[in-house]
């Protein structure tokens, strides 16, 4: 449905920007025209010429010169006094001016998409050059467009004085350049304002209408265009004119109730998705902890046993009991008298002891556990301690006082299995693949319920580590990037 919906709005913005410019171009050459043949610099039929593209940004200024030449020649023949030397000159120059910068912009940002694709993918952002050339393109669009109509309604303005018009009737013609800027900005820029909004927001629609990210947007921006685009066309005084002033009061109450109800829906449309990416965000932290809870667990596991396992009453079983050697030292420094300083020597001389062998080596020495401990730890004396204990995992990293060190959630062990939102199991299958010549085991541990939106046909993110096809544990959530 999007993809119809997105090519039916694309051939609805082709074919009005085409009608548009066949308007355009209609007028210039009607205007033309009106200018008697002995006064003209510019045949109406080559106005026409604007249609070919690219050598179309070097004509429009041609074309503009000859034009307001033609025009000064004719009213200069008929006796009407226009206040400027060249009508139509610095508007037309205006628009040729951004036309050219607009679609250069346009095509240095589309040269340019690939690096800033390639850069984004390194560094997770788009270049700040990227973002301006952007910024300048949209800019040079939305002035070239304004400066575009301008020159249009100039001209057409000028025709009808050539027609005899009532001067005061042809967006007041008759008087000095910088009065006539400012009326024509007073009466024309709102309208183009909406126009230029309406159709960038069009425009995000058709660019955007595939992004699954965020169902709700393309409609809001198509809907948000079009209500922009219509009311800005219909509160062009030319189009007032035409419909009159009862429909157009109409059509703007219209227009009015259905922005404010899109403002509405807007508003209430971010406010679910902010609700949303909150809520996201805090069951991806608490499914990712779990999930590294586990792997660290299994790591443990297989550093002992040599292979994962895929039994969760395994695994829990294994974290509980004290199978993990912890090597316990006191007194480091090795006198080279005593072998050469080496630790064997030590042994064999019986100067290495356990933490067992403490109170019955200092009972033989004449001393208490503590002054023999104290002294084995300032070097004063030339044994040392080496031995083994072994701990649980749940004791050396899951107990409530590491947790607590840590600022991570506590951990019930009968829960460790279990999707800490939707409380379904975790899917837990184990393999092996062979690298190098050996068999190496493989994990891969996911959310059998991932967390998004009630729109069955979208895609939700399975967190996940480990791979049953390579050797390895990694996360596929952001802190794992």
């Amino acid at each position: 449905m999007a993809v119809i919906i997105t090519i039916l709005v694309s051939l609805l913005v082709a074919i009005g920007a085409l009608a548009a410019a066949l308007m355009f171009i209609v007028t210039l050459s009607r205007v033309a025209s009106k200018v008697q043949p002995e006064n003209r610099d510019l045949s109406p039929g080559r106005v026409w010429l604007l249609l070919i593209p690219f050598f179309n940004l070097v004509w429009v200024f041609i074309m503009n010169s000859r034009l307001s030449s033609s025009l000064h020649n004719e009213f200069e023949s008929r006796g009407i006094q226009t206040y400027v030397d060249r009508p139509t000159y610095s508007y037309g120059l205006w628009y040729g001016i951004l036309a050219v910068f607009s679609v250069s912009m346009n095509i240095i940002l589309q040269a340019s998409a690939g690096i800033a694709i390639m850069s984004a993918i390194e560094t997770g952002e788009l270049p700040t050059w990227y973002t301006v050339v952007q910024f300048l393109s949209i800019g040079a669009a939305g002035a070239g467009l304004v400066s575009w109509v301008a020159y249009w309604i100039i001209v057409s303005d000028y025709g009808k004085m050539l027609d005899g018009g009532d001067l005061a009737e042809t967006f007041y013609a008759n008087t000095s350049g910088w009065d006539r800027t400012v009326k024509l900005v007073g009466k024309y820029f709102f309208p183009i304002f909406l126009i230029v909004i309406g159709l960038a927001f069009l425009w995000k629609f058709l660019k955007h209408s595939m992004d699954v990210a965020l169902p709700d947007q393309p409609g809001g921006l198509f809907l948000g265009g079009m209500f922009l685009t219509i009311g800005g066309i219909v509160a062009l005084p030319i189009v007032q004119a035409k419909i009159g002033r009862k429909l157009t009061l109409g059509l703007g109450v219209v227009f009015a109730l259905a922005s404010a109800w899109l403002y509405v829906g807007l508003y209430s449309s971010i406010d679910d998705e902010i609700a949303y990416q909150d809520e996201l965000a805090r069951r991806t932290k608490g499914v990712a902890q779990s999930l590294k809870d586990i792997r660290s667990a299994q790591e443990a596991y297989a550093s002992v046993n040599g292979f994962y396992t895929d039994s969760f009453d395994t695994l829990i079983q294994f974290v509980q009991e004290p199978l993990i050697a912890m090597p316990f030292k006191v007194g480091d420094a090795l006198d080279d008298s005593i072998g050469g300083g080496r630790l064997e020597a030590y042994i064999e001389q019986g100067y290495v002891i356990k933490q067992d062998e403490v109170d019955s080596v200092a009972q033989m020495l004449g001393m208490t556990h503590d002054q023999l401990w104290s002294m084995i730890e300032a070097e004063e004396i030339v044994y040392k301690i080496r031995d083994t204990s072994y701990v649980s995992f749940y004791d050396e990293n899951f107990a409530d006082d590491i947790r607590r060190a840590k600022e991570l959630p506590l951990i019930n062990l009968d829960s460790l299995p279990y999707q800490p939102f939707e409380g379904v199991k975790f899917t837990m299958d184990t393999s092996s693949v062979e690298v190098s010549g050996l068999q190496r085991s493989t994990i891969c541990v996911k959310d059998p319920r991932p967390f998004g939106r009630e729109n069955l046909n979208m895609k939700r993110d399975t967190l996940m580590f480990g791979s049953l096809l390579e050797a390895h544990t990694d996360g596929n959530w952001k802190q794992e990037e």
